[in-house]
């Protein structure tokens, strides 16, 4: 049976009155065309089809609206990036209004386009100031823009297994399983869509979990109560029932009911709460072993667009009255898609908390009827585009996500329990207390490094933390000493957001005098742009001078800087500093000629390198590794008086060198061996110096 189910935002919130997403109704025409109408029944698809053929022809005073009301189809069914165009027109618009701009900063902040989502509801404060979310939106532009790191330790993928490239989303779990629904086809020209999604209808599935995987996905009619027709609902394992949003035919009446299990029966729908005048309710999440239930409204006498609500069970089992969850879950926008784990912690989605853009999962530890402040569970499991629906069974996470817009939704696993425990702050000069931006951060555990961040323009940094380890944190940038510390968290609860700020005291480090010659004339390489780096990464961008010198600041950690012409007429090299030392030469290697010359020589009659040889095949290997995009070849000699009898002798040298590069971590695309073209045999009396200067190697770049 296919249901007509309408997906994520407006989508699973109920089956039969959709709600408002908080898209305010943009003023009508005199006169309402068909697009107005289909418009107001949040047809949207279908409006936006005949919107976008009608703005060809409209006049100014109809052109805007339209634009409008276009761009809010297309985000109204999760597709900002399709908004993005018309929003853009409708806010750019002689006379638009601040909530125009607020529109198109949506459409901005949910493809990621942040900075430019700033500015939108920037504008949009300035033509409106009391505008009830521009404020919100635009700290969670910031929060997107700081927090941009993912999270290492979550095991988070995409469940393949089930996604097709239709849409996947609507997750109720039950019994071994769980319930999904599925628009598993692509439109085709015959096939019937959905007017206001442009997709098809839904059908329900049942998949097993079975070594953390969702296998065997079915049809799951047959599995529930037929009056589950669409939407979300939750199911009692305890008490073998089934809450659900539902409509009673017989006196029209809605809200949620609960059909209970008998004999391998459904009993019929009885009331739980039914809906006020004007009342929506859906998302049922059961809790307290089936003796309270969360669910989301859009009651009036809530706080937002629609809110988080609980009701307590009796010991009569009767069903009290609802209770709000109050303004440390609830915000002006939307709160939705209640879960609760272990009775202790509440997950549900929201976009009027601090976020990346749409809903975003937040969690909060449950007290009583009391909340601690919710926390962003952060990326992955947060993105620009809609994230909600998370649940947990077998210890298995499952969630939706609008976050890949070319394929609708789709339904992401995870192992486990989400934790959040995150160390940030900011860094700044001890004497003055400006930022500093591209500060490098090292953590390590056990002296292995497991994560690296920079900091951004205002000086921040962020980290995730793994529960249990106490880990240590290196800081370092140019001009600063660098900075070690420990990291221990201690006693902290498993969603908690650490704050460690940093000062850095400046380095008492002179800068060094680096004079750069051409190997081959020996003259100052003058007026030349270089890039000097370290093997942090941290970069130097500078300029020769006329007599070929250049001022470096030596960072005190840090004792090999290499020198790079963007031009790569010479080869990338490195210079070693120490404190004593103010000035230093270094000869630059030209690419069109033999490098290294002299460097590596063999015994006579092996390929086994002279001891005087062996420290620098690694360094060779170094400075070629600093040389990433260039071949260089390789040619080996043998000496022509006692090794002329072995003539495979020169290439198995060149070989053992390439061999001895990789295994030193050069990549082997970048090393080719030429063969040797040895002069013919030597028929002068032996001469050991003359010789041993014939058994080597030649190395130049192809370039």
């Amino acid at each position: 049976m296919k249901v007509k189910l309408f997906r994520t935002r407006l989508v699973i919130f109920f089956n039969i009155v959709f709600l408002l997403t908080g898209v305010a109704v943009v003023p009508g025409f005199a006169q309402k065309s068909k697009a107005d109408k289909l418009y107001d029944n949040k047809l949207y698809d279908a409006a936006a089809r005949i919107y976008e053929k009608e703005i060809v022809k409209a006049k100014d005073a109809g052109r805007y609206e339209m634009l409008l009301k276009t761009g809010l189809c297309y985000l109204n069914t999760n597709r900002p990036q399709t908004a993005l165009s018309w929003l853009e027109q409708a806010a750019n618009y002689v006379g638009a209004t601040g909530d125009a701009w607020y529109r198109y900063g949506l459409a901005l902040q949910q493809t990621g386009n942040y900075l430019e989502a700033v500015n939108a509801f920037e504008q949009c404060l300035r033509l409106q100031p009391k505008h009830p979310m521009a404020e919100a939106q635009t700290a969670s532009c910031r929060f997107a823009l700081q927090n941009h790191q993912v999270n290492p330790y979550a095991n988070f993928r995409l469940a393949s297994e089930i996604n097709t490239a239709g849409g996947e989303f609507g997750i109720s779990t039950f019994t071994d399983g769980m319930i999904f629904y599925s628009e598993a086809d692509v439109p085709t020209e015959n096939s019937k869509v959905d007017q206001r999604t442009g997709l098809q209808y839904a059908e329900s599935y049942m998949a097993r979990l079975l070594n953390g995987k969702l296998v065997n996905p079915q049809p799951a009619d047959f599995l529930l109560p037929k009056y589950v027709s669409a939407g979300l609902f939750t199911y009692d394992s305890i008490a073998r029932c089934v809450y659900f949003n539902y409509c009673d035919p017989d006196n029209d009446r809605c809200g949620i009911y609960v059909s209970r299990q008998r004999s391998g029966k459904w009993s019929d729908p009885e009331p739980v709460l039914l809906n006020k005048k004007n009342q929506v309710t859906g998302h049922p999440a059961i809790a307290d072993k089936g003796r309270r239930l969360y669910f989301t409204s859009n009651s009036p006498e809530g706080i937002g667009q629609t809110d988080i609500w609980c009701i307590d069970q009796n010991q009569n089992g009767k069903w009290g009255e609802p209770v709000n969850a109050g303004s440390t879950i609830n915000t002006l926008g939307r709160e939705e898609f209640p879960f609760v784990y272990a009775d202790s912690l509440l997950f549900f989605a929201s976009d009027g908390h601090i976020g990346y853009g749409g809903l975003d999962i937040f969690c909060s530890v449950i007290r009583g009827h009391s909340f601690d402040p919710p926390v962003n569970l952060r990326r992955p499991y947060n993105s620009q585009g809609d994230d909600f629906n998370l649940v947990i069974t077998e210890n298995i996470g499952l969630m939706s996500s609008t976050r890949n817009e070319s394929v609708s939704d789709d339904i992401y696993m995870f192992d486990g329990l989400p934790t959040v425990l995150y160390l940030g702050g900011n860094i700044t000069n001890a004497d003055n207390h400006a930022a500093i931006a591209g500060a490098r951060l090292t953590l390590s555990v056990d002296g292995k490094a497991v994560q690296h961040t920079v900091s951004d323009s205002l000086g921040y940094y962020g980290f995730f933390l793994k529960p249990g380890e106490s880990p240590m944190m290196y800081v370092r940038t140019t001009g600063f000493r660098p900075a070690l510390m420990d990291v221990k968290p201690g006693e902290v609860k498993q969603f908690t957001d650490i704050n460690r700020d940093i000062k850095l005291q400046l380095s008492t480090m002179l800068p060094v005098v680096i004079n750069l010659y051409d190997k081959t004339t020996g003259r100052p390489v003058f007026e030349r742009g270089i890039i000097c780096f370290n093997n942090d990464g941290e970069t130097q961008i500078m300029r020769t001078d006329a007599e070929g010198s250049f001022k470096l600041s030596m960072q005190e950690d840090q004792r090999e800087y290499w020198i790079k012409f963007p031009d790569g007429y010479y080869l990338t090299e490195s210079v070693f500093l120490n404190e004593e030392q103010r000035t230093y030469s270094l000869s630059m290697q030209p690419l069109n000629g033999e490098l290294f010359t002299g460097w590596i020589r063999f015994k006579k009659g092996s390929t086994e390198v002279l001891e005087m040889s062996q420290p620098l095949v690694p360094r060779i290997a170094s400075i070629l590794k600093a040389n990433p995009g260039i071949v260089f070849q390789i040619t080996g000699f043998a000496d022509q008086s006692s090794e002329i009898k072995q003539p495979d002798l020169a290439n198995k040298r060149a070989e053992y060198i390439v061999r001895r590069l990789i295994e030193e971590g050069v990549d082997k695309r970048m090393l080719t061996v030429v063969p040797s073209k040895n002069p013919a045999k030597n028929n002068a009396p032996a001469n050991e110096e003359r010789d041993a200067g014939q058994r080597r190697i030649e190395i130049r770049a192809k370039r």
